[in-house]
Formats: C-alpha cells, structure tokens, sequence
C-alpha cells in the first residue's frame, strides 16, 4: 500500500532539539541507571526513519550519537525482538496510523529479567515541522522534539 502524505513526513533525518519534556522522568519510569541516565540526557542524537521503496510495509530507524549507534528494521504490525540503545530487550510492534503516527509498543520479554516496564514511543510530524517522540511508560509522559537536517 502507497504512503500518504502525513506518513511519507517521517522520512528522513531529524536532530534532536534541547526542548525535551519529562524526559528525566520517562526515564526514572523505564528504570534506567543513573549514569545511561545522565549520558541520556547530555547527548543530542539524530534520528534516522527510512522506508523501503519497495515494500512501505518495511521501515528501519537508526540512532546515531557520539555514544552509540544503533539501527532497527521493522516490519509493520509485526512483533519483532529487537535490542534497544540502552541494551534493553523487548518485543516491539509498531504500526503506522492514516494520520502519519509511527506507534512502538515496547513489549516486556518474559525471559529477560532486567526489563519490567513496558514503554509505547508514538513518533508523528507535528504542524512546526518537527518530529516528535512522545514516551510513554507507567504514568508517565515525555516528548522530544527533532528538526529536520536532511
């Protein structure tokens, strides 16, 4: 199926702005350790969405920092394991709505103890042109906004 309009505005490279809110916090409720806490909070990484030309169902993300780097391939409305930047394992669907929203839901995997809490990460293009992440986790809510460099 063709990508409309507000779907194809994921694509691209997009550079993390310091206008973060509730990260800190997001990050307390994921239960990250302190010092992947501070290097979270300190780094300003881009995002890479890109979609396969041929298959629209096939998408991968990357995160490129100083720090680490990391790329994820999805296939829509599929559940896949994957590792996460800060070596956390889950069981991730992501599904991409009419409206343009690329929704990760972050799965606990039952045989990996040191991950508890599951986390939903809805990425859209707002009205300004920015890509927002919003992080979701126990009750709390985050959003981190990028612009667009490429």
């Amino acid at each position: 199926m063709p990508l409309n309009e507000k779907q194809k505005r994921l694509v691209g490279k997009w550079r993390l702005v310091k206008n973060s809110d509730n990260f800190s916090e997001y990050l307390d409720a994921i239960e990250i350790g302190m010092l992947k806490k501070t290097l979270a909070l300190s780094i300003s990484p881009d995002i890479v969405i890109n979609v396969d030309p041929n298959d629209s169902s096939k998408w991968n993300c990357s995160v490129v920092s100083p720090f680490k780097n990391k790329t994820w391939n999805y296939t829509l409305d599929t559940k896949e394991k994957i590792d996460t930047v800060d070596d956390r394992v889950f069981y991730v669907t992501v599904t991409l709505t009419e409206d343009g929203e690329m929704i990760e839901k972050q799965e606990v995997v039952p045989d990996d103890p040191k991950v508890e809490i599951p986390s939903i990460i809805t990425r859209y293009v707002n009205d300004e042109g920015q890509l927002v992440a919003k992080c979701e986790a126990k009750n709390v809510v985050a959003y981190r906004y990028y612009t667009k460099v490429e």
